[in-house]
């Protein structure tokens, strides 16, 4: 088996829209999430707890999401 040279690359992660179903890297997404105590809020570190879901960062699909 032969070495490889270098780094290996990086991962990139990738989620799915909830409305158009398309695979974008997470940096194009907007993650939205549900808390038992707030209700729905947008998530602008993709890190509060609760029940997540993502949207593609464009205003025809937020129009159609709400």
């Amino acid at each position: 088996m032969a070495k490889q040279s270098g780094p290996r690359p990086r991962r990139v992660p990738q989620r799915m829209c909830i409305i158009t179903r398309t695979v974008l890297t997470k940096r194009d997404m907007v993650r939205v999430v549900r808390t038992p105590d707030e209700g729905v809020q947008i998530d602008p570190t993709g890190k509060r707890a609760g029940r997540g879901a993502y949207l593609k960062n464009d205003h025809a699909i937020w129009l159609q999401a709400s």
